[in-house]
C-alpha cells in the first residue's frame, strides 16, 4: 500500500494506466503519480508530476489514447494533450452540453471514444496523425424525470417534456429524436390540442407556456405567463381546442382564448376548494370544464367566452363563471373524458389507487351539491399499488391506459375490465409519470420520472385487449436540428413578458421586477468574489491538515463570525427547550387526563369489563360491567322498607289486589281516593314488618307493583328504582355464572396442556422408534383483549413504535450504570466458584441432556461385515443368534411403535372431547347471556316509560293547579269590583240625564213664556223672535249651533225694529240673555252626559272580557283535571309478543276494507328486499366514509411523522455542522464505524455472559429456597398431625363429660334414656356408613389423581421366539 500527498485543492477525476495514475484536480491540472514498487509494507509515493497546469475549467473525465491524453472538462470541453511533445494540446472540441461525465475507448483498435454527457451519448473517432475528429451524436434523451407525454396533431409523434427545461418530440415507429426546444424550465404537466397546432406547458413555478408547432420542425413560444404561486397541477386544451384551462394549489383556475390571431388570457377564477385535476366534457355541442376537488367532489363549469370587463383585471366573479358539483367517493387525482358519444362520461384515478368511470349529470338537477347525495361509480378497475400516476384514453378504439407511482402501466376496456399489467418504470424513482396514444390508438407512450420513455404497440388490444407487448426499444439514430429553438436563458426565475400578456396579481411587485436587470449585473461580480473567497478558504484547510500536530488550528477556529455562531446556538437551544417544555405539559396534560379518567371510569367499576371465547367455536361472550354500590343503596334500603309496611298495612286492613298491590281510585280532581294511611300507633309501623310467621325482607319480585297499580308518580318513582335493583341482581345472577365458566375454561386449558405435553413426548419418543410424529400435536386456543381486565390499561413495550427519549442526564446515568455492571462482570470472570463447580459437575449447563441411548439399537460386531463364505461354524451360529435378537428387537419396536401410536390418538380425541363439551357449555352460557340481555333490554324500556309518564304528571302537579285556582280566584275579584263601580256610575250617568231632560223642559217653558208674552206686540213679533234667536253672525241663528259656546254678541239699540216702545225692547233683552244663559247650561250638561255614556260602554266592554276570561279559567282547570285524571288512569301494560308474523288491529285504522285490494305475499316480500339492499347500499357507504376517514386521519398522522422527522434532520445537520472535531472523531473518521461496532459487540458479549452467570446463580438460589420449603411444610404437616392427635383426645374427654353429664340430667327419666341411646346410635350408624362411603369415593378420586401424575409405561421386557406372550 502506498500513499501521497497532493498540493492541489482536490481530485475529481483519475485514469490509471500502466505507466502510472493520472489525476484531475479540482483546480483544472493533470497530475501523475509514477506505479509504486511492490512492498508489503506502507509506503510513500513520489511527490506527483504535473502535466497540465492550472485551469479555471475543472476536469470532469480523463482517458489516454496511445501517447494522447484526453480530457473533458466543465462546460462540454474536450480536450487532447500529447504527452511525448511536452504535453501540448494538439486539438479541442465543444459539446452541446454542459458536462462531459465519462470518456472511455472502443473498437477494434481503440481508436472510437465515446463521450456521456447528462443527456446524450456522442462518437468521435480518433485518429493517430492528431487531427480534430468528427463528432457524432448517437443518442439523446432527458436528464432528469419526465414529467409529461402528449400526442401531437400529426400521428405518429409523441411529445415529452421534463424537469431539464427540454421539449422532445418523437416518432411512434422507430424511437427516434425528431426535434426539441430548450429553455422551458422545470416542467410539471403537459397537454397538447388536436385541431390546433399548440402545446401547453406548465412548470414548478407557475408559469404557463403555449408553443406553436405549425411549423414542425420548428417550435417557437407564442406566450409566457406565470399565473400561479406554486406549480401548475394540471393543465388542459377543450374539444375544439379554443379554450386552455390550467390551475394550481392556490385554488385559481386560468382560462385562455386560443382562437385568434394571438394567445391571450382570458381571466380567472378562485374555487373554494384546491382543484387536484381538471378536463373538458362535452355536454352535448358545448364542452365544460369538468374538476376534482381535494374535498372529495367534482366540479362542472361552464368556460367564460368574453374576457373579464375591467381593464387589467382578470379576476371572475362566481357568476361569471357558472358552478354544479357532486359528491364523490374519494378525491381525483387524474381526470380524462371517456368519449363515450352522447353520454357525458369521465375516467378517473382516485386517491385509493382506483380507476373508476363516472357518467355525469345531464340536467341541473343532477348535481346535488358537495353536501348532497353521493354519486356512484359506474365502473371501477383493479388497485394499483400506489396512488399517484397517468391516464389516458385511445380516440380510436375503447380502451383506456392507466399508468401508476409503482412503475406499471395497464390497458382496460370502457367498462374497466380485461385489463393486463406491465412494469415498464423503476418504483423507486417515482414510476410512471404521464401515458399517451397516439392518433391510430395502436401505439402507447409511457413516460417515467427516472427519465426513460418507453413506445409499446398495443394494436392487439383493439378485439380482446388480454395483454400487453413488450416495450419497444428507443433508438435514436440521427437527430433534426430544429429551427424554432428558444434562447437557453428563458428561465422561469426571470420575468420574461410575451408582447401583449398582462400581469395579473400573482406576479412580484412592479418595482422588484424593474430591478431584475439591474440585479443580475450586479450578481455576477458578487458571485466571482464568494467563489474565490471559498477557494482560499478550501486552500486554508487543506494547509492546516497538512501541517504539523503541534501548528495545526482546530476548526471552530476557523468560524469567522462568532456572534453568528453563538445566536444559531442560542436559538437552537431556545427551541429545543420550547419543545421539550412543549412535550413535557403535553405529556402531563394526557397523564392527568389519563389518571382522572382511571379515577372517574375505572376505579369505581366493581365489576370490570371481560370475555371469554371459545376454545374452538367462534363465539365469544362478555360479561355486565357494574360500578361498586354508591349511596342510592340507602335510599333503596328506604324505599324497600316502605314498600313492605305498605303491604302489612293492606294485608291487615284486608285491602290485598292482585298482584299484592292495592288498587286506588281518583277523585274528581285526579288524587287518588283513600290514599291516606290509615292512623296507627308507632309500635305497629314499627313491627310490622317483623311479625311472627313472615320473613324480615320480602323478595324484590314481590316488591315490584303491579302494572295495573302504577297510578300515582310515588308508585312509579319507586317502581323504578326496583327495576334498578332487578336490573343489577340480573347481571350479578350472569356475571357470577360466567365468573364459573372462565374457571372452567382455565381448568380446561390445564388439562389441554398436560395432554399436549404428553402427545409431544409421545411423539419425540415416536420420531426416536422410527414412526412419524402424527402432524402438529400443539393446540392454540382463541384468545381475546379481554380475557384479563386488569392487562387493559398496561401498556406493553412492543405496542410503543417510537424510540424512546434518554435525556442526556438519562443517558449519562445509564452509561454509569452498565459500566459498573461490566466492571463487577469482570471481577466476578476472575475467580467465580459457581461456574467452575457447575463446569466440573454438569458440563457447564443445567439444562437436561435430552440425547438417550437408543434400547432397541444393536450393534454389529466388525467381524459379521466381512465375507460369510469364510466364517466358521462357530460364527455362523453367532450370526444367526445375532440375526434372531435383531428381529426380536424390531418385533419389540413395532410393538411399542403401535402402543405409542394408539397413545396418542387417545390424547388428541381426549383434547377434541375437551374443546367440545366447554364449547358446549360456551353456547348454553351465551343462550343464558341472550335471555338476561332481553330481561335487561325490557326492564330498562319500562324504566324509560314509567319516567316518561312521571314526567308528564310532573307538569300537571298540585302547584299548577293552585296556580290556575288562584289566578281564577283575582279574575273573580277584580270582576266583582269592576260591577259594583259599573253599577254606582249606572246611576250617576241615569242622574245626568234626568238632569238634561229637566233642562230641556225648561228650554221649551221659556219658548212659550216668550210668545205669550210678546203676542201683544203683533206687527213687531216676528222681528222681536228673530232677534231673540239671533246668536251673531248671522240674524237668524240656530240654538244648536256649536258656536254658541262663543261670546254671544249683545243687541244694538240700533237693531231695535221702528216704532217698538223701549218699554219691550227692555224685556227682549232680558229675556234674550236669560235663555242665553240656559242653554249654556244645557249644552254643558249634555256634553257631561255624552262623556258618561262613553265611558259607561267602557266599562261594560271591560266587563265582558272579564267574564269572558274568568269562563276561559274555569275551562282550563276543568281540562287540567281531565288530563290529570287521565294520566294517571292511562297505564301501560307491556305485552310480550313472539317474533314473527303477530296480527293486531293497529290504532287509527279504518275496519272499512271496500276498497282494499289483496296482493300476494312475494310482493311484499319483494319490497322488503329492496329495502333490505337500499339499506345495505347505505350502510356500506357509511363504511366507505369511516374507511376514508381512517385512511385521511392515517395520512394527517403521517405528514406530522415526516415534518417531525424533518425537523429532527435539520437540527440533526446543525448539531453535525457545529459539532467540535476532535481526536475522537478523527479517529472515527479514519477507522470508521467498524471499531466501534466491534468494541460494542465485544461489550454485548460480556454482558450477555454476565446474564447467563446470573441466571444460573438465580437458578441455584431458588432451587435451595424450594428445598428449604419443602422442609419448612414436612414439619408444618408433623405438627398438624401431632395437634390432630391432641384434638381427637380433648373431643373424646369432651364427649366423656357431656355424656356423664347427660347421664345425671336424665337419671329421673330411665324410658326416655333408653329411647335417646337407640336414636343416637341408629344416627352414628348412619353417620359411619356415609364416611365410609365417602372414603371411598376419596380414595378411588386419590388413586385416578395419582395415575394422572405418573404416566404409563410400556412394559419393554424381552421374550424369546418360542416364549408365549402373558395376555
Amino acid at each position: 500500500m502506498a500513499r501521497a500527498d497532493f498540493d492541489c485543492e482536490g481530485v475529481g477525476c483519475f485514469c490509471l494506466k500502466p505507466g502510472g495514475l493520472y489525476c484531475g484536480c479540482e483546480d483544472g491540472s493533470i497530475v501523475m503519480l509514477n506505479a509504486p514498487p511492490r512492498s508489503n509494507s506502507e509506503s510513500s509515493l513520489s511527490p506527483p508530476q504535473t502535466l497540465i497546469a492550472p485551469n479555471q475549467s475543472k476536469p470532469t473525465s480523463i482517458t489516454i489514447y496511445q501517447t494522447s491524453l484526453l480530457v473533458g472538462r466543465a462546460g462540454g470541453l474536450l480536450e487532447s494533450f500529447d504527452l511525448t511533445r511536452g504535453n501540448t494540446k494538439t486539438w479541442e472540441l465543444q459539446l452541446p452540453c454542459n458536462t462531459i461525465t465519462n470518456l472511455d475507448l472502443g473498437g477494434p483498435n481503440l481508436e472510437r471514444l465515446l463521450a456521456s454527457t447528462e443527456n446524450s451519448v456522442h462518437m468521435l473517432q480518433i485518429t493517430a496523425d492528431g487531427q480534430r475528429p468528427r463528432n457524432r451524436c448517437l443518442f439523446e434523451c432527458h436528464s432528469g424525470p419526465i414529467t409529461g407525454a402528449v400526442e401531437l396533431r400529426e400521428a405518429g409523434r409523441v411529445c415529452t417534456c421534463g424537469v431539464d427545461g427540454m421539449l422532445r418530440v418523437w416518432d411512434f415507429k422507430d424511437g427516434r429524436q425528431i426535434a426539441k426546444l430548450g429553455g422551458c424550465g422545470k416542467s410539471a404537466v403537459m397537454a397538447a390540442s388536436h385541431s390546433a397546432d399548440l402545446i401547453a406547458l406548465g412548470s414548478e413555478k407557475g408559469v404557463v407556456r403555449i408553443i406553436g408547432t405549425g411549423h414542425f420542425p420548428s417550435m417557437t413560444v407564442v406566450l409566457r405567463l406565470r399565473l400561479h404561486k406554486a406549480a401548475v397541477s394540471s393543465i388542459a386544451f377543450n374539444s375544439t381546442g379554443s379554450r386552455l384551462a390550467c390551475t394550481s394549489s392556490d385554488k385559481r383556475v386560468c382560462f385562455f382564448d386560443t382562437t385568434g390571431p394571438k394567445v391571450s388570457l382570458l381571466g380567472y377564477v378562485c374555487m373554494s376548494d384546491r382543484v387536484l385535476s381538471l378536463s373538458w366534457v362535452q355536454f352535448g355541442s358545448e364542452d365544460r370544464l369538468v374538476m376534482g376537488l381535494a374535498t372529495g367532489g367534482i366540479t362542472c363549469a361552464q368556460c367564460p367566452k368574453q374576457p373579464t370587463t375591467k381593464e387589467n383585471q382578470y379576476k371572475y366573479s362566481v357568476r361569471d363563471v357558472p358552478c354544479q358539483s357532486i359528491k364523490i367517493e374519494f378525491p381525483l387525482l387524474k381526470i380524462t373524458p371517456a368519449n363515450l358519444g352522447t353520454i357525458p362520461s369521465i375516467f378517473a384515478l382516485g386517491v385509493d389507487r382506483n380507476i373508476r368511470r363516472y357518467d355525469l349529470p345531464k340536467e341541473a338537477s343532477g348535481w346535488t351539491g358537495a353536501k348532497g347525495r353521493m354519486h356512484r361509480s359506474t365502473a371501477k378497475s383493479e388497485k394499483h399499488s400506489k396512488a399517484d400516476g397517468a391516464l389516458s384514453v385511445s380516440h380510436a378504439f375503447p380502451i383506456v391506459a392507466s399508468g401508476s407511482a409503482d412503475g406499471s402501466i395497464a390497458v382496460w376496456r370502457n367498462d374497466m375490465t380485461g385489463g393486463k399489467k406491465v412494469v415498464v418504470h423503476q418504483l423507486l424513482n417515482g414510476g410512471v409519470s404521464s401515458v399517451s396514444f397516439d392518433k391510430s390508438g395502436r401505439h402507447l407512450a409511457a413516460a417515467g420520472s427516472d427519465g426513460s420513455l418507453v413506445l409499446l404497440d398495443i394494436s392487439d388490444t383493439k378485439t380482446q385487449n388480454e395483454q400487453t407487448s413488450t416495450p419497444a426499444k428507443v433508438q435514436n439514430p440521427r437527430f433534426y436540428e430544429p429551427r424554432g429553438v428558444c434562447d437557453k436563458q428563458d428561465v422561469d426565475e426571470e420575468h420574461i413578458w410575451t408582447e401583449g400578456a398582462h400581469r395579473i396579481d400573482v406576479v412580484e411587485e412592479e418595482a422588484a421586477s424593474q430591478e431584475v436587470v439591474v440585479e443580475q449585473d450586479k450578481k455576477d461580480p458578487l458571485l466571482l468574489k464568494l467563489k474565490a473567497l471559498k477557494q482560499n478558504f478550501d486552500r486554508c484547510v487543506l494547509a492546516n491538515s497538512r501541517a504539523t500536530e503541534s501548528e495545526q488550528l482546530e476548526p471552530f477556529e476557523f468560524v469567522m463570525d462568532r456572534p453568528l455562531e453563538k445566536k444559531l446556538k442560542a436559538q437552537g437551544d431556545e427551541r429545543v427547550a420550547k419543545i421539550k417544555e412543549k412535550a413535557k405539559r403535553e405529556i402531563q396534560t394526557l397523564s392527568i387526563v389519563w389518571e382522572r379518567n382511571k379515577q372517574h371510569c375505572w376505579d369505581p367499576m366493581e365489576v370490570k369489563g371481560a370475555s371469554v371465547a371459545g376454545l374452538k367455536s367462534p363465539i365469544e361472550i362478555h360479561n355486565f360491567p357494574l360500578a361498586k354500590e354508591s349511596d342510592g343503596d340507602a335510599l333503596f334500603e328506604k324505599m324497600r322498607l316502605l314498600r313492605e309496611v305498605e303491604l302489612k298495612e293492606h294485608r291487615s286492613l284486608d285491602l290485598q289486589s292482585q298482584g299484592a298491590t292495592l288498587r286506588v281510585d281518583l277523585d274528581k280532581d285526579g288524587k287518588p281516593i283513600g290514599s291516606e294511611k290509615p292512623q296507627m300507633d308507632d309500635g305497629e309501623a314499627t313491627e310490622a314488618p317483623t311479625e311472627e310467621g313472615e320473613a324480615s325482607e320480602q323478595p324484590l319480585d314481590k316488591l315490584l307493583y303491579d302494572d295495573f297499580d302504577m297510578i300515582v308518580p310515588r308508585r312509579k318513582t319507586a317502581q323504578i328504582h326496583f327495576i334498578k335493583k332487578k336490573i343489577r341482581d340480573i347481571k350479578v345472577k350472569f356475571n357470577e355464572e360466567f365468573q364459573l365458566t372462565v374457571s372452567r375454561k382455565i381448568s380446561e386449558l390445564d388439562k389441554i396442556e398436560e395432554h399436549t405435553t404428553r402427545m409431544k413426548e409421545v411423539a419425540r419418543d415416536l420420531v426416536k422408534l422410527g414412526g412419524s410424529d402424527g402432524g402438529s400435536v400443539g393446540f392454540s386456543p382463541k384468545t381475546s383483549d379481554l380475557d384479563d381486565p386488569e392487562t387493559v390499561l398496561v401498556v406493553k413495550n412492543e405496542e410503543v413504535k417510537v424510540e424512546k427519549y434518554l435525556s442526556p442526564e438519562e443517558q449519562a446515568k445509564a452509561d454509569e450504570e452498565r459500566l459498573e455492571e461490566e466492571n463487577r462482570m469482570q471481577s466476578a470472570k476472575k475467580n467465580n466458584i459457581f461456574e467452575r463447580a457447575l463446569k466440573q459437575m454438569m458440563g457447564g449447563t443445567l439444562e437436561k441432556r435430552t440425547e438417550v441411548e437408543d434400547e432397541f439399537k444393536l450393534d454389529m460386531p466388525e467381524w459379521m461385515m466381512g465375507d460369510p463364505s469364510a466364517f466358521n461354524d462357530e460364527q455362523i451360529k453367532e450370526v444367526k443368534e445375532f440375526q434372531a435378537r435383531l428381529k426380536s428387537l424390531e418385533d419389540e419396536k413395532a410393538k411399542k411403535r403401535a402402543a405409542l401410536e394408539s397413545e396418542l390418538r387417545t390424547l388428541r380425541a381426549n383434547i377434541e372431547d375437551v374443546c367440545d363439551k366447554f364449547d358446549k357449555h360456551l353456547l348454553e352460557v351465551h343462550h343464558r347471556f341472550l335471555d338476561a340481555q332481553w330481561e335487561l333490554l325490557q326492564a330498562e324500556l319500562q324504566i324509560v316509560s314509567l319516567g316518561n309518564s312521571v314526567h308528564r304528571f310532573a307538569n300537571v302537579d298540585d302547584e299548577k293547579e293552585a296556580a290556575l285556582m288562584k289566578n281564577l280566584t283575582s279574575m273573580k275579584e277584580r270582576r266583582s269590583h269592576l260591577s259594583q263601580s259599573l253599577q254606582e256610575f249606572r246611576t250617576i250617568v241615569a242622574e245626568q240625564q234626568d238632569c238634561v231632560n229637566s233642562l230641556v223642559v225648561e228650554d221649551r217653558q221659556m219658548e212659550r213664556a216668550f210668545k205669550r208674552e210678546f203676542a201683544e206686540t203683533q206687527d213687531h213679533y216676528t222681528e222681536l223672535h228673530e232677534l231673540y234667536k239671533w246668536r251673531g253672525g248671522s240674524p237668524r241663528g240656530n240654538p244648536d249651533d256649536p258656536n254658541l259656546e262663543r261670546e254671544v254678541p249683545a243687541l244694538d239699540i240700533e237693531t231695535m225694529p221702528e216704532g217698538l216702545p223701549p218699554l219691550w225692547w227692555d224685556k227682549l233683552v232680558e229675556h234674550r240673555e236669560t235663555k242665553i244663559q240656559h242653554e249654556r247650561q244645557l249644552k254643558g250638561e249634555q256634553t257631561n252626559l255624552i262623556r258618561m255614556k262613553k265611558q259607561l260602554q267602557k266599562l261594560e266592554i271591560e266587563d265582558q272580557a272579564m267574564e269572558f276570561g274568568i269562563g276561559e279559567a274555569v275551562a282550563e282547570i276543568g281540562d287540567f283535571k281531565g288530563l290529570r285524571q287521565m294520566i294517571s288512569y292511562n297505564v301501560e301494560y307491556p305485552i310480550s309478543l313472539k317474533q314473527g308474523q303477530v296480527e293486531t288491529q293497529p290504532e287509527g285504522m279504518s275496519s272499512d276494507f271496500g276498497h282494499a285490494a289483496i296482493v300476494h305475499r312475494s310482493i311484499v316480500e319483494d319490497l322488503n328486499q329492496i329495502i333490505k339492499g337500499k339499506g345495505g347500499k347505505k350502510v356500506a357507504i357509511l363504511t366507505a366514509i369511516k374507511d376514508f376517514k381512517k385512511g385521511i386521519y392515517g395520512l394527517q398522522w403521517e405528514n406530522q411523522g415526516c415534518d417531525m422527522k424533518a425537523e429532527d434532520l435539520v437540527e440533526r445537520t446543525r448539531e453535525l455542522q457545529l459539532l467540535r472535531v476532535n481526536k475522537s472523531v478523527h479517529q472515527v473518521v479514519k477507522q470508521g464505524e467498524a471499531g466501534l461496532k466491534s468494541h460494542e459487540a465485544a461489550g454485548y458479549e460480556q454482558l450477555m455472559k454476565f446474564n447467563e452467570h446470573l441466571h444460573k446463580n438465580n437458578v441455584a438460589e431458588r432451587q435451595k429456597k424450594v428445598a428449604k420449603l419443602e422442609a419448612t411444610i414436612m414439619e408444618k404437616a408433623m405438627q398438624n398431625e401431632q395437634m390432630k392427635e391432641e384434638i381427637d383426645k380433648i373431643h373424646k374427654l369432651h364427649d366423656g363429660h357431656k355424656r356423664v353429664e347427660h347421664s345425671l340430667a336424665t337419671t329421673r327419666s330411665p324410658s326416655r334414656k333408653v329411647m335417646r341411646t337407640i336414636v343416637t346410635d341408629k344416627k352414628l350408624r348412619d353417620i359411619a356408613k356415609a364416611q365410609a362411603v365417602e372414603i371411598q369415593m376419596l380414595q378411588a378420586e386419590m388413586e385416578r389423581w395419582h395415575m394422572r401424575t405418573y404416566p404409563s409405561f410400556v412394559d419393554t421386557k424381552k421374550y424369546y421366539p418360542d416364549e408365549k406372550l402373558p395376555i
